[in-house]
C-alpha cells in the first residue's frame, strides 16, 4: 500500500511473528535480516505505532539490536532503556480512541502536531479510466449504482458467513436494483466466482482481475463498501 502514500519515502517489510496471521514462522533468519537492514539505514530514532492490544516490547528489541538510540512508544510495562521516550499506555482501561488519534497523541509527546488527521491515498490519474474500461468489459454498467462486496479475510474467524453475504447481496439487488462487485485477492477468486453464481445477475467477480491500485479505485467509485474487518475497511 505504501507506494500510494506520498508521505512515505521508503518501506522495509518484516512479517513479524507477534503480529496475528496464519503463516508458519521460521523467524531466526528473518530477524537477522531485518536487523541488518535497520542497521544499514543508521536511523537516529524509531517511533513505534502499536495499538493497545499489541505488546511493543518485541518490536523495541529489534530497535535495540539495530542500535537505534532514540525510541518513542507506548507501553503498559516499564520498558527501561528499551523505550527511552516512554508513554504509559492507558488503553483499554481508558476509553479507546481511533488508531490515528492514538498515534498523533503519541507524536505530540515530542512536539509533532498536525491539523490534518485525514487518511490519504494518492492514485495515478489514468487508473480510473483503466478500471472503468475493465469493469465495462466485465459487463458492469458504469451509469448504474454499484456496491463493492469483499467477502473474505486472512483469518477465517473474521469472515461473515458466505451464505449470509449471498442473501444480503440478493436483497440489495432486489430492493435497490444495484450491481454487486465481488472483490478479493487471487486466492479468493474461487470464492467470489462461486458467490457470483449464487447471487445471479448483476453480480460480478473481480478477484484476480484488478491490481491493488485498481482495487482502491473501485472502492472510491462504489456507492457503498461491504466488508469484513480487513484491508478494504482500512
Amino acid at each position: 500500500i505504501t507506494p500510494f502514500i506520498p508521505d512515505i519515502d521508503k518501506t522495509l517489510v518484516y512479517d513479524a511473528p507477534w503480529i496475528e496471521n496464519e503463516k508458519i514462522k521460521d523467524s531466526s533468519h528473518e530477524v537477522e535480516n531485518i536487523v541488518r537492514q535497520l542497521k544499514a539505514e543508521q536511523f537516529d530514532g524509531a517511533i513505534l505505532l502499536t495499538n493497545f492490544s499489541q505488546n511493543p516490547l518485541p518490536l523495541t528489541f529489534l530497535t535495540y539490536l539495530a542500535g537505534i538510540p532514540r525510541v518513542l512508544g507506548y507501553s503498559r510495562e516499564l520498558p527501561n532503556e528499551l523505550i527511552n521516550y516512554w508513554v504509559p499506555d492507558q488503553e483499554p482501561f481508558s476509553f479507546p480512541i481511533h488508531g490515528v488519534k492514538r498515534q498523533l497523541r503519541l507524536l505530540s509527546k515530542i512536539g509533532v502536531r498536525t491539523k490534518n488527521d485525514v487518511l490519504s491515498l494518492t492514485l495515478h490519474k489514468e487508473v480510473y479510466a483503466k478500471v472503468t474500461k475493465k469493469l465495462e468489459q466485465l459487463g458492469v454498467n458504469m451509469r448504474s449504482p454499484f456496491l463493492a462486496l469483499h467477502p473474505s479475510a486472512n483469518l477465517a474467524r473474521r469472515c461473515y458467513p458466505e451464505e449470509k453475504f449471498v442473501k444480503a447481496a440478493r436483497q440489495l439487488i432486489e430492493k435497490l436494483g444495484c450491481q454487486i462487485l465481488l472483490t478479493g485477492s487471487g486466492k479468493e477468486s474461487i470464492l467470489t466466482k462461486r458467490m457470483q453464481r449464487k447471487i445471479g445477475k448483476k453480480a460480478f467477480s473481480l478477484a484476480n482481475k484488478i491490481s491493488l491500485e485498481e482495487f482502491i479505485a473501485v472502492i472510491s467509485l462504489a456507492d457503498v463498501l461491504i466488508s469484513n474487518n480487513t484491508a478494504p475497511i482500512h
